[in-house]
């Protein structure tokens, strides 16, 4: 059997059934595993998982974190993959020529790995936030997201979810010929499961963190809720802003009508997109995301910042609607829109589904793809 390299700044994203938040290293490990032997390096934080087959061998590394001290980001960035290549030495040693490594924070150890050990090294991003988001003196920095493709890799996978990956890549440089860009999926046999009658429920799905800007979806919840009372706000996911979230909602006297319910398990979701009428995505980055593809594929009408690229998923009025950054008063407006129109609803929703089944692979169609191209360098 083939062997693989594959190294992860992530801890705990491969078990499928227990993912509660993107589920696409879950699929693909899920998919490369019956093909590969799989040597999977990943930095460690707290507790590590079990491998998902006999030929899946998991060798954690202990990760420094400088997350309460954001000025040290830098040396903990090096001090990681330092220790990241300096494991990857010893692994090697079982007759592997490819490193994937996942997510640009790994560049500089994927460099190291092809320079001193004359490796084949392949980057995946999953986007590439950071660098469209930083002002310019950060920018002038080489920041992972660009030194990532200004480093001799012999391929760049980049997850097309709006954040820009090929306007980055043609302001590098970077050789297009290595480079392909990734459409975000959903899971195959979802697309078979029988849509059912719609409840009062307006849904958001992401991490509970500061850039998923969910403090807007609560400001426009409060704006619906001045004028009825009869709809329940959700949030499905975990992270370091839960709490000031909840007193924000606490704040509002909205507590009633608007839960976080936390992490949830990927395969268990649909039994919230089933239910819910429109779908929010605050995201201040960008909302070509997973979440909101899959709330298409359930009929949802999705309602989201315009930010950079959502205009090649979303196409406002008809499977969708799109609203200036932050403006948090008029997503309040199309809720209350979608709300008092079942018709128009529907409408939207069945476009939403139709786009996404027209235009995006699932995860297993996709992942095939780019293992394809990955064994061509074997």
């Amino acid at each position: 059997m083939k062997k693989i390299l594959i190294i992860s700044p992530w801890e705990n994203d491969w078990n499928l059934e227990r993912i509660k938040r993107s589920p696409e290293n879950a699929y693909f490990f899920k998919e490369i595993l019956k093909e590969f032997e799989v040597y999977h390096l990943f930095l460690k934080d707290k507790k590590t998982g079990i491998p998902l087959s006999s030929n899946h061998y998991l060798f954690p590394v202990k990760k420094f974190n400088f997350k309460k001290i954001p000025l040290l980001f830098f040396f903990e960035f090096i001090l990681n993959n330092i220790k990241i290549y300096l494991k990857s030495k010893e692994i090697l040693k079982e007759n592997i020529n490819i490193v994937l490594c996942l997510s640009s924070y790994l560049c500089l150890s994927g460099f190291l790995i092809k320079k001193f050990l004359k490796k084949i090294v392949i980057l995946k991003l999953f986007g590439i936030y950071t660098y469209f988001n930083s002002n310019f003196i950060k920018k002038t920095f080489l920041i992972p997201e660009k030194l990532s493709f200004l480093l001799p890799f012999d391929f760049i996978f980049c997850v097309d979810d709006g954040s820009g990956g090929e306007k980055l890549r043609k302001i590098t440089g970077f050789p297009k010929e290595k480079f392909k860009i990734l459409k975000n999926s959903y899971p195959l046999k979802w697309k078979e499961i029988e849509l059912k009658e719609k409840e009062k429920i307006i849904l958001g799905v992401s991490a509970l963190e500061k850039c998923k800007g969910f403090d807007y979806f609560i400001k426009a919840a409060k704006e619906v809720l001045k004028k009825r009372k009869d709809v329940i706000f959700l949030i499905c996911g975990e992270g370091s802003e839960e709490k000031n979230l909840k007193k924000l909602i606490k704040k509002y006297g909205i507590e009633n009508n608007f839960k976080i319910v936390g992490g949830i398990p990927h395969p268990v979701m649909p039994d919230f997109y089933l239910k819910a009428k429109i779908f929010v995505s605050t995201n201040i980055y960008g909302n070509k995301t997973i979440p909101v593809i899959e709330a298409m594929l359930f009929s949802i009408p999705p309602i989201v910042f315009e930010i950079r690229e959502e205009r090649k998923l979303i196409k406002d009025g008809e499977n969708g609607f799109l609203v200036p950054l932050k403006d948090y008063i008029k997503i309040s407006e199309k809720i209350n829109l979608l709300l008092e129109n079942d018709s128009l609803r529907e409408k939207i929703g069945k476009n939403a589904r139709e786009f996404v089944l027209k235009n995006f692979q699932s995860w297993e169609e996709r992942i095939k793809e780019e293992i394809e191209i990955i064994k061509k360098f074997l």
